[in-house]
């Protein structure tokens, strides 16, 4: 309020003194030449606004001194950090000094990715505001010089006290704000060092993990164990299989309780788009009804759409697995188990009845594989559960090989419209596929006998899982064509005059294009699943991008193929184009044909 009467008083003062200064001009330049002010003062008409002026800038400071939630939260959490990461810290420190299954290592390595991401995050929001206080402490610092040039001006022209006393009250407002804004910044450089620095831990510890489980095949062929009849005598076997089952049960009960709060809000976004799914399958099941009985390409949907909450639950739980960032790996291990009851009711749907028994049996071996690789290949209980379940899957294996080849052609009845038979599993590639898994197999019962289970884990999980992920693909691929029937044989679909023409043609290219998505997931998956995905995608990489070079010319191998790309996507672009333009736009015009 004083300062708002002072600059009150300082304009009709200033309005005073321009007058004088209008009838003795000549005498106040000869009075003040000598003594000219600092340059960058403010004349003593601009005095007054000037000071509105910076009253409002002080105000706007002071709403960035009270920063927002976003800023406030990673200021005020870096205490809550510190926690997290310690606890984390500890969990690796405890667990990697003993022996556990592989997925304890990916979990904890998923819980530092996501912790390292929070901390990037927090970063770059103190980053922004620090940068934001320091643009704003040199501005306050230009205002202070000029307000203190000022301060000179007025006394070297003899001005009222009453402008002294405003650029006063002025500097020490300046000079106060500057304290809190550089209080403001060392409080938030402190805190981004500190984030700095549990980013480094964070690295560290990563790093070391994903040197753990790169080098498993290593330790997978030199950890030699007892062999199993060896094993079988030593007398603490028994107390050895107790003991590493409560560490087990431990350690789960410790990363599922440890992260309860960070993964309850995730739940509940997923459970409300499981629920739209639901809602989208319900209602296309109603719409396809008796259509599905006059139109054969629909009696395929109709087949997947009999189940439409076991459709929906599937197709979400395969999206969570794969697209997911958030998903740790425990809850895909867990989404893994869960995902085998709406993958067999939506099996017993679309496929034929002397298909479904191999494929319950192959879903039972794949379950029994999921609940015995909890423990670590080295237990003696595992490896035995191991040897009888690799038996058992290899007499399968062979059993559904004689099935394949006695049966030279599936019965049209056996089919159905819309069903997957025996037929489609008698293709050459399956077979000789159906052959290396039994010799997969029988090599990881030999390896688990004479002392290397943890090789045997890995031809063993690579088998079984390898074909309930090509099984699941196949279903979801058959899921996903279903729903692109329903849209091209839409209601809406038959508004469109390039869907009306083209339709078979736009299916057709779908199918390829989910088809080449399904076999690219399946082979990163089954070689990630036998340990050399990494060797193959390195030794590719070095592949694609080696130059050779030619004068003052380098070509690549992935130069080469992106040149390909581009024109093989160039032509189909324009062909889609072309016939986008005829059949869409280019009718609704009146126009003659060559136009």
């Amino acid at each position: 309020m004083a300062t708002a009467v002072l600059v009150g008083s300082l304009l009709v003062l200033s309005v005073l003194t321009e007058t004088a200064g209008a009838v003795s001009a000549a005498d106040t330049v000869q009075t003040v030449g000598a003594s000219l002010p600092t340059a960058g003062a403010y004349r003593i008409g601009e005095i007054a606004p000037e000071s509105v002026a910076l009253r409002s800038f002080l105000t706007a400071i002071e709403e960035d001194l009270a920063p927002g939630p976003p800023i406030a939260a990673a200021i005020d959490g870096v205490d809550t950090m510190v926690e997290r990461v310690g606890r984390t810290r500890r969990s690796t420190d405890r667990y990697v000094a003993i022996e556990l299954p592989d997925q304890i290592y990916e979990e904890l390595i998923h819980r530092w990715n996501r912790l390292i991401a929070e901390l990037d995050a927090d970063r770059a929001i103190l980053a922004d505001h620090v940068s934001r206080l320091e643009d704003l402490t040199t501005r306050l610092t230009e205002h202070a010089t000029r307000w203190e040039a000022t301060r000179d001006r007025v006394a070297a022209e003899g001005l009222p006290d009453i402008a002294d006393t405003i650029v006063d009250t002025n500097l020490d407002s300046i000079a106060s704000t500057r304290l809190r804004l550089l209080e403001r910044r060392d409080r938030v450089l402190a805190a981004q060092a500190r984030l700095g620095e549990l980013r480094a831990m964070g690295d560290e510890q990563r790093a070391w993990l994903d040197d753990w489980l790169e080098d498993e095949p290593r330790r997978a062929f030199t950890s030699w164990r007892a062999p199993l009849w060896k094993a079988l005598d030593d007398p603490s076997a028994g107390q050895s299989v107790i003991d590493r089952v409560r560490l087990l049960a431990a350690t789960y009960s410790d990363l599922i309780i440890g992260e309860r709060e960070e993964m309850l809000p995730l739940v509940t976004g997923r459970l409300l788009l499981l629920v739209a799914l639901v809602a989208v399958t319900l209602h296309l099941r109603r719409r396809i009804g008796v259509r599905a009985d006059a139109d054969p390409e629909l009696q395929g949907a109709r087949n997947v759409l009999q189940r439409p909450i076991s459709t929906a639950t599937l197709v979400f739980i395969v999206g969570l697995i794969l697209v997911d960032p958030r998903a740790s790996r425990m809850v895909n291990e867990a989404l893994a188990i869960v995902v085998l009851l709406p993958l067999l009711r939506v099996i017993a749907c679309v496929t034929t009845p002397a298909l479904r028994g191999w494929i319950h049996l192959l879903a039972g071996l794949y379950l029994l594989w999921r609940l015995v690789g909890l423990a670590p290949a080295d237990l003696l209980l595992h490896r035995l559960l191991m040897l009888g379940l690799s038996t058992v899957a290899v007499l399968a294996m062979l059993r559904f090989r004689r099935t394949l080849r006695r049966q030279a052609a599936e019965s049209p009845a056996d089919s159905g419209a819309g069903l997957i038979g025996l037929g489609e599993m008698r293709h050459h590639a399956l077979r000789r596929a159906a052959d290396v898994a039994v010799m997969l197999l029988l090599a990881a019962i030999v390896l688990n006998v004479i002392g290397l289970p943890g090789l045997a884990l890995i031809l063993t999980r690579g088998v079984l899982v390898s074909i309930q992920l090509a099984m699941l693909l196949r279903v979801v691929l058959l899921v996903l064509r279903s729903l692109a029937t329903l849209l091209l044989h839409g209601r809406l679909a038959s508004r469109s005059r390039i869907l009306v023409r083209r339709g078979d043609a736009i299916g057709q290219s779908v199918d390829k294009v989910l088809a080449t998505v399904a076999w690219v997931v399946w082979g990163v998956s089954a070689l990630t699943l036998f340990g050399i995905w990494s060797t193959i995608y390195d030794m590719g990489v070095g592949l694609l991008f080696a130059t050779l070079q030619i004068r003052d010319i380098s070509v690549s191998l992935a130069d080469i193929l992106a040149f390909v790309a581009v024109v093989w996507l160039s032509f189909g672009l324009s062909r889609w184009l072309r016939a986008l333009l005829e059949d869409e736009f280019l009718p609704r015009f009146r126009m003659p044909r060559g136009v």
